[in-house]
């Protein structure tokens, strides 16, 4: 009598659960970004502009941003100090930022072939400027930031591609 191969003896086996949870932490990602830039929005459209300083401190914080780094001082400043129609500007960008990662982390949640070719994409598309930040002036933060866009977007390319092609030979 002869069994099949456990899945732990074929490595291909193991792939799709990885895969999963690697789209899976993708979409999470992306609705979190969303939260925050909600949240970001929604307070520069409503919030007295300090509270918005120190809310942007804090965030800058836990991302790894020293919050008493002269361009966070610099963004505080301009918080503070912005007239109320940058004020809703700011608002309603960060609000249509999150929009984006809405469609981009729901569409990968539903596991929509769309939504991983958008997000690698856009992600994609925000490399270079976070390289020039980092050659402005580097810090941890960025550093991360840049090294996790570029893992999605490489992850999602290389899957779609991969997918394209097994399409194409079969």
């Amino acid at each position: 009598m002869t069994s099949s191969p456990s899945p732990s003896a074929n490595p291909r086996a193991e792939e799709p659960a990885r895969s999963d949870r690697l789209i899976i932490a993708i979409g999470i990602f992306k609705l979190v970004k969303t939260a925050v830039l909600l949240v970001a929005g929604v307070g520069a459209l409503t919030v007295v502009p300090e509270q918005v300083a120190r809310w942007i401190a804090r965030v800058a914080f836990w991302m790894g941003a020293a919050p008493g780094h002269r361009v966070m001082r610099q963004l505080g400043e301009r918080v503070l100090f912005a007239p109320q129609s940058r004020m809703r500007e700011v608002g309603i960008l960060a609000i249509g930022y999150a929009m984006i990662f809405l469609i981009e982390g729901t569409g990968i949640l539903r596991r929509k072939t769309w939504a991983e070719w958008l997000t690698a994409i856009v992600t994609a598309s925000f490399i270079p400027l976070e390289i020039y930040e980092i050659a402005v002036h580097v810090n941890t933060g960025k550093i991360v930031a840049l090294a996790i866009n570029v893992a999605i977007a490489a992850y999602l390319f290389g899957r779609r591609l991969r997918a394209r092609r097994a399409r194409a030979v079969d």
